[in-house]
């Protein structure tokens, strides 16, 4: 199976305004696009999304220890901290609460019916290390996105 399915320049322009609130802007959009495919794409470039969810759960779990050591907290606070933010059912909830759906490929039939956990879970993680490699591996880049998307430390 091939679907031709695509997200316009318009679309992912609105996605860094109204998501990321302008604080990042990809060079390479092909990578915020990838990011932003459901998993009804398994048949064309799922692996390349894989890989980006793969990388942006890296990368959220290493900042989120670097901010837990910033803090020195012990191991176990740091842990604790870890696995409620980067948890799925957390990066699920990040997703509804900052209107992430709508900008998920969908096949038409899906249209209307909101992302399931790990859909969105994953896609927050595309996103993530989609950023990532987009910014050549810049951290700072990487946190600014994490806290547009609500992801950072815990208060």
């Amino acid at each position: 199976m091939n679907f031709h399915f695509s997200i316009s320049d318009d679309t992912l322009e609105s996605f860094e305004t109204t998501i990321l609130h302008g604080k990042y802007h990809f060079k390479d959009k092909n990578l915020l696009r990838r990011a932003l495919r459901g998993f009804i794409f398994i048949y064309t470039d799922d692996e390349g999304r894989k890989v980006l969810a793969m990388v942006g759960d890296a990368t959220l779990r290493q900042i989120l220890v670097n901010q837990g050591q910033e803090r020195n907290l012990s191991v176990g606070n740091i842990q604790n901290v870890i696995t409620h933010v980067a948890s799925n059912s957390h990066l699920h909830e990040r997703g509804i609460a900052i209107g992430l759906d709508p900008f998920i490929l969908k096949f038409p039939g899906q249209l209307g019916q909101p992302a399931g956990r790990i859909v969105m879970a994953t896609t927050i993680e595309a996103i993530i290390g989609a950023v990532y490699i987009d910014s050549q591996k810049n951290a700072n880049d990487c946190e600014a996105v994490m806290a547009a998307l609500g992801l950072a430390w815990p208060e």
